[in-house]
């Protein structure tokens, strides 16, 4: 083997559009990659979910004020069935913005923001859809603490018309600062 340095071996490392995205990993500092090459990897057919929700009342109260935002400026739905409502041709102004005001700290936003811009100047990306699932349950299906409890019961504002549910709820685990679904997936679909 000798004497050979790092830049002689031609060490790959691959990234994913859900590890560059989240603020928590990073291969090393940017002052170290001198002699690298940068490979493009896109969002294209990837579901990205938050699994880890910050607990801080003024943050969740926050959040779920830019979600009521969001909801205020979606026209009409093209589908409302049961607890389910689905919206299309949604602006990618209104995405960025939604994602630019919600706060949490497991995925980049400022990167997929810019992504979604990118994509925007090449014609992609720019409608939308957006899709609203309620729990229509009476109690708590999930496993763990919360099994059995009442469901929280919440009204939206769609478009003029009153819709009446809860948010799905999840066993999750407790940390200091933040709640996370347990096994770290399935936060949003089912």
């Amino acid at each position: 083997m000798g004497n050979k340095r790092p830049e002689d071996y031609q060490l790959k490392v691959r990234t994913h559009p859900c590890m560059t995205a989240i603020n928590r990993l990073s291969i090393t500092s940017a002052s170290k990659m001198r002699e690298h090459e940068k490979i493009i990897v896109g969002y294209s057919g990837i579901t990205i979910q938050t699994f880890t929700f910050n607990k801080s009342k003024i943050v969740v109260s926050s959040n779920f004020d830019v979600f009521n935002s969001l909801l205020l400026k979606l026209s009409s739905p093209i589908e409302i069935k049961g607890n389910k409502v689905l919206w299309d041709s949604i602006s990618s102004s209104s995405i960025i913005e939604f994602l630019s005001n919600y706060q949490q700290d497991y995925h980049n936003t400022d990167f997929l923001c810019s992504y979604i811009y990118k994509q925007n100047d090449n014609n992609k990306l720019n409608l939308w859809n957006v899709a609203l699932v309620l729990d229509s349950g009476k109690k708590v299906r999930a496993k763990g603490k919360l099994e059995g409890m009442e469901t929280m019961q919440f009204l939206f504002n769609i478009n003029g018309n009153i819709l009446s549910g809860g948010l799905p709820a999840r066993d999750f685990y407790e940390g200091l600062s933040e709640l996370s679904v347990r096994g770290g997936k399935n936060a949003i679909l089912d």
